[in-house]
């Protein structure tokens, strides 16, 4: 499973994954946990060749002189709430797919 088909998933069944309540700070908890424990049991969480520049678009995107606060904290700054930076994360997660194709980069491209 990469990334993006495991926040998909989240989408679909938040009550599985984040205990219901729509949270982006639990989303991103979620995702920590699942590396902590994908990286301990040799698990890989695949991640798409372009998600990793997921931080510097949403700078741009909001407005952001760069990206060290990470996508999650960046969100949650224009939010304002915590629900309404969990329907703006799919949002633009949504754009940032669009923009970049939902197909898994190849190696090496």
């Amino acid at each position: 499973m990469d990334i993006i088909e495991l926040f998909e998933e989240i989408r679909r069944r938040p009550g599985i994954y984040i205990d219901g309540d729509k949270s982006l700070k639990r989303v991103r908890s979620f995702l920590v946990g699942y590396q902590v424990g994908a990286a301990t049991t040799a698990r890989e969480l695949t991640d798409r060749e372009h998600f990793h520049r997921f931080d510097e678009w949403v700078a741009s995107r909001l407005g952001y002189t760069g990206s060290s606060r990470g996508w999650c904290d960046m969100i949650l700054g224009r939010a304002g709430s915590d629900e309404k930076a969990y329907e703006m994360f799919f949002e633009l997660l949504d754009e940032f797919k669009a923009q970049r194709g939902s197909a898994p980069a190849k190696p090496g491209s």
